[in-house]
């Protein structure tokens, strides 16, 4: 009976075959072997079907009960009721269908059911579609600048010894291609099949394939780390897809693109357009209905390092556990909810992400190991024995390379590989925060872990980041977070009580008390800022490769903290704040001293914008973030404009903190001027071209004290500007003995919000001031990544 069920079944499959082959649907469907039913994609496609096609618009009917809808990541967290009703429809109808269940001819007359047009009109939809994308992506290659650095990597990688260098060059590739992956497996559920789509389908093109191999499909300038830019995205996006629709040029009227369809293609850049909000991830089933804060109280469920699926019963038998070898370790690595009914398995064991946690344990094992010391059943052991000592690409890791790597080098990057492959990510974030604290391994910077909460999910589960590079101790002192929180690191004295004291120094009142001293600070810090015992490391890295999320943000940050503060109370009680120095010296320094030699009253003063200048005001900035006004990373959580004013101001003051006498008072004195001119030039970047309000407000304050003025050069009558000096600046102080609290009444308490909006809003609607500063940021590209030599490595295929 079972046998005539299933022949019977197939005829019935083999003649549904026959009269849906007999169709033409086949003939003009442009997608992968696989596609979500995507009511965005229908928006799109019925836009263009719509408004593309004026003198014969055609109607079309879905095989869906939702109406077509335009539904992009920055609308989906904002989590109100509406948008998430909606999303739990979308993501219960948007299954997605791979070729062994759906064959391609059935996913046009799957989604749609009736059309007013014929074959040949939808076919032109689809390939005005196809062009609109082409001509965004195509646009986009040019607004997008790139920038290399190998040059300048080039010269620090000479502190390194030969076998750190070739370490560096020949661990990268698979290191960075491994990370890729992934990020892309925590993005979506089928990363091999749209990977192997974008490289080889003719309907995909070169500029998708650039895109996607740096992004693997996150959505363009999304970027949830910096609450600041998610809460102006849609500004962001209209601002890029103005620039595009300005140089784009259309053949057809049907090419012709509207700021929606624009706005939609950078959000979700591949052609078919999931619903699912990207920030949700794979981390968590595709449909759940449990609150965030009833998830943080789930054991294992709640770890940043699972993923969660949905399963009705609980596994039988025992819950999945690492054992090791000789048994005498253990670790549970599944757990299970049976109220919600929800399956977590540490990320290390999830069979797709583990063949990538297993290739990166195998390559830093043996890329370490003496062939004398491998294990004869090593499956990479044969690989490195049979590769010669020179290659056109340089030398392999041979005995050789490997006697001379430092020790301690050599024994974290062992322990890192056994710990990584059994899944103990808070072990591994431990030994990643003390890597560097003996002064013998100082030198190269590796990190690879889960470690950033950018998901949709309250921050509960991290992404995936990774950065290999080279440590420069000269530019930021090696700083050493002690374990004993009691006792103040060199760090730690960069604070109010610092510059207070230099201000003293600067002033010669020594044995008086500054009007700095009367801060209040308590009426300036919110709650959530009560004194911690977290400490903070500021490390200085020239990245040879950085791949995960890191990877994906455009235009590039060049700071980056981790682990988020829950994770740092659970394990080393010390975050790390990494500066990205290529990203700092190409996107920012070279453009401040640009404009510092094209706006600057004497422009021999823009000598004095270094990356070392600009680095004195950002870990500043960083340190007194860090201390006073810690977040403690909550989800969405910013500071108000008079903190982050306050932040930024202190920091400037924090300028004048360097000492000195005879010779050495006049470089101390052109260093300090030269951390006031880039604190200055560093948020006129931020504020005009990065749409940053508290940068704004920066310089609209210094303004209004006179800090900062515009004046017209008497013999070309170019607008410049003068920025106060050291001794004018100490001056001020001086003479104005109750100015931090004038300052404090004005613009940095907590009941002054209202009044520094509206100070901002003023300034702002000066056009003809604004006009201005626009003109200083002509040169500057708004969007910028860097191309690293140990990036874009991946094959793609024409």
């Amino acid at each position: 009976m079972t046998l005539l069920i299933n022949i019977g079944t197939a005829f019935s499959v083999f003649i549904l075959s026959v009269i849906i082959l007999s169709t033409n649907y086949k003939t003009i469907w442009p997608a992968p072997n696989f596609i979500t039913h995507s009511a965005t994609f229908d928006f799109v496609f019925a836009d263009i079907a719509k408004h593309s096609f004026v003198a014969n618009p055609i109607d079309i009917e879905y095989a869906y009960k939702s109406s077509p809808i335009a539904t992009i990541s920055y609308q989906l967290v904002n989590h109100s009721d509406e948008l998430q009703r909606h999303q739990s429809i979308l993501e219960r109808q948007s299954n997605l269908h791979h070729l062994l269940h759906i064959p391609p001819w059935a996913l046009v007359p799957d989604r749609i059911a009736s059309a007013s047009g014929n074959v040949d009109d939808l076919s032109q939809i689809f390939q005005s579609l196809s062009n609109k994308q082409k001509t965004t992506l195509a646009v986009l290659s040019d607004l997008i600048e790139v920038i290399p650095t190998e040059s300048i990597l080039e010269a620090h990688m000479q502190r390194l010894n030969a076998a750190q260098k070739y370490w560096i060059k020949n661990m990268t590739q698979e290191l960075f291609n491994a990370s890729q992956t992934i990020f892309a497996y925590q993005f979506t559920n089928y990363a091999e099949e749209i990977t192997q789509w974008v490289q080889n389908s003719e309907n995909s093109n070169e500029y998708l394939r650039m895109l996607f191999e740096r992004t693997r499909g996150w959505p363009l300038l999304y970027n949830p780390s910096i609450t600041q830019q998610l809460s102006h995205l849609d500004h962001h996006y209209r601002s890029l897809c103005q620039q595009i629709l300005d140089s784009s040029s259309a053949s057809r009227d049907n090419d012709v693109m509207g700021m929606e369809q624009c706005v939609l293609f950078l959000d979700g850049i591949l052609p078919w357009m999931p619903d699912k909000s990207p920030t949700l991830s794979t981390m968590w089933p595709t449909y759940y209905d449990v609150d965030v804060d009833a998830l943080k109280r789930i054991h294992g469920i709640n770890s940043p390092y699972t993923l969660v699926v949905k399963q009705k019963r609980k596994p039988s038998g025992e819950l999945l556990h690492y054992v090791s070898a000789k048994g005498d370790e253990r670790h549970q690595v599944e757990w299970f909810n049976e109220e919600h009914h929800l399956r977590a398995t540490n990320l290390a064991f999830v069979r797709r992400i583990r063949i990538q946690i297993k290739r990166i344990a195998s390559i830093l094992k043996n890329s370490v190991t003496l062939s004398s010391e491998m294990e004869h059943e090593d499956e990479m052991a044969a690989f490195w024995a049979s590769l010669e000592a020179e290659e056109e690409d340089g030398p392999r890791p041979s005995d050789r390379h490997i006697e001379q790597l430092p020790d301690l080098f050599k024994d974290y990057v062992k322990t890192y590989a056994q710990e990584l492959e059994k899944g103990q990510f808070d072990k591994i974030l431990d030994m990643d925060l003390s890597q560097n604290d003996d002064d013998k391994n100082n030198e190269i910077f590796i990190h690879g872990l889960p470690s950033m909460a950018v998901f949709n999910d309250g921050g509960i589960k991290r992404a995936w980041c990774f950065i290999l590079g080279v440590i420069d101790t000269e530019l930021i002192p090696h700083k050493r977070a002690l374990q004993n929180t009691q006792q103040q690191t060199a760090l730690d004295q960069i604070d109010l009580a610092s510059i207070q004291s230099a201000i003293k120094r600067a002033l010669q009142q020594t044995q008086q008390q500054t009007a700095l001293d009367q801060i209040d600070l308590a009426s300036i810090q919110s709650a959530h800022h009560a004194a911690h015992n977290i400490e903070l490391e500021i490390v200085g890295v020239w990245p040879y490769a950085v791949a995960g999320y890191l990877r994906t943000i455009t235009p590039e940050v060049a700071t980056y903290t981790y682990p988020p503060f829950a994770d740092a109370q659970k394990t080393y009680g010390k975050q790390r704040s990494v500066i990205l120095l290529d990203v700092m010296d190409k996107l920012y320094v070279n453009n401040m001293r640009q404009i510092g030699i094209q706006r600057l009253h004497d422009n021999d003063d823009a000598k004095l914008i270094t990356l070392q200048s600009t680095l004195k005001y950002r870990t500043n900035w960083l340190a007194l973030q860090h201390r006073y006004f810690h977040n403690r990373d909550e989800y969405g959580v910013q500071h108000t404009l008079p903190q982050a004013l306050f932040i930024r101001v202190m920091a400037w003051i924090g300028c004048l903190e360097e000492d000195g006498d005879g010779e050495e008072k006049v470089a101390t004195t052109q260093s300090q001027y030269g951390c006031l001119l880039s604190g200055v030039m560093y948020h006129v970047l931020e504020g005009f071209n990065r749409d940053d309000r508290s940068s704004l407000l920066f310089l609209a304050m210094l303004e209004e004290e006179s800090l900062l003025t515009w004046h017209k050069k008497e013999d070309n009558g170019k607008d410049v500007m003068r920025i106060v000096n050291v001794s004018q600046l100490q001056e001020k102080l001086q003479t104005t003995p109750k100015i931090w609290n004038e300052w404090q009444r004005k613009y940095f308490n907590g009941n002054v919000e209202h009044a520094v909006n509206e100070l901002l809003d003023v300034w702002m609607k000066d056009t003809d001031k604004m006009k201005i500063y626009k003109r200083c940021i002509r040169h500057v590209s708004k969007y910028s990544v860097v191309r690293r030599p140990g990036e874009d490595t991946f094959a793609l295929s024409a």
